[in-house]
């Protein structure tokens, strides 16, 4: 597949209009791609057996094996790869995968993986309870339910073990999930492209920060996508996916309670994505 090459335009219709003629390609391209989307800074938390919020200092300090909650990402938000993931997206990825994996950074090798006991399901959470100021309602978010055992295989490697040190301390605040796209719609706000702006219609009601779409006047509306891994970051492009909660595993049959966060991210914790200029593009 030739690879289409992002170009910078004088104006906004010059845009529309190349990304409108080359819609086809753009979406093959990113089809071919793993895309690791964005996330969001958020203070983690532990939590003991019984789901009783503890201090970091209340944590064992000997204590090997913890149980992490996790918003690996969000729908609704137009993100810095344009897209905005679409309730259900992840259906079908859900249903299919026997296995999934928790790792450091995207490095989805042996070396970065941090767990293979993961459980994974969408949630709906308010948006106020992820600490998102100025979006109302709900999202469909991804959670991962991951057992990290620092005596496992996984952990033999000191990034890893200072990743699991990081979590039990309440410091790993943002995650981001590994996809490739297997349905997306390219849409656009002009009536110029019927087809295209058919699609806005649709899927525009869908997205929480409207005032960034309205700038731009087109997204991908991502409508499946295939989870490939989810993975602890600093930062991301969704940035709606904090650390829920934090436990330690004392019997791995205890399960752990919902606790659902109420702490207010700090000013230098809480990514404000700014807009991007419309000549440089990030399509993918």
């Amino acid at each position: 597949m030739k690879k289409v090459e992002i170009k910078s335009f004088d104006t906004t219709n010059e845009q529309l209009k190349w990304m409108y003629d080359n819609r086809k390609e753009l979406s093959a391209q990113r089809k071919a791609i793993t895309k690791e989307a964005d996330s969001i800074a958020f203070v983690s938390f532990v939590v003991n057996e019984k789901g009783e919020r503890l201090k970091a200092e209340e944590i064992p300090a000997d204590a090997e094996k913890i149980k992490i909650k996790a918003v690996i990402n969000t729908t609704g938000l137009f993100d810095s790869h344009s897209d905005v993931h679409i309730p259900g997206l992840w259906k079908k990825s859900l249903s299919e995968s026997k296995i999934f994996y928790l790792v450091n950074q995207h490095v989805f090798n042996f070396n970065g993986i941090l767990s293979d006991e993961v459980k994974a399901y969408t949630e709906e959470i308010e948006w106020k309870d992820l600490g998102i100021k100025g979006l109302e309602g709900t999202t469909q978010a991804l959670i991962f339910e991951a057992t990290l055992d620092k005596n496992s295989a996984w952990f033999d490697n000191t990034e890893n073990k200072k990743l699991f040190n990081l979590y039990k301390s309440g410091k790993v605040r943002n995650h981001s999930v590994g996809m490739r796209y297997i349905k997306d719609f390219f849409c656009i706000n002009s009536d110029a492209y019927e087809d295209e702006y058919k699609n806005w219609e649709k899927y525009y009601p869908f997205v929480a920060n409207k005032e960034e779409v309205d700038k731009r006047n087109y997204f991908w509306a991502v409508t499946e996508a295939k989870i490939i891994e989810g993975s602890a970051v600093v930062r991301g492009s969704n940035w709606a996916t904090p650390t829920l909660s934090t436990e330690e595993i004392k019997d791995i049959n205890v399960e752990a309670e919902h606790i659902t966060p109420t702490i207010k991210p700090s000013k230098n914790d809480t990514q404000t994505e700014q807009p991007k200029p419309i000549i440089n593009l990030n399509l993918y």
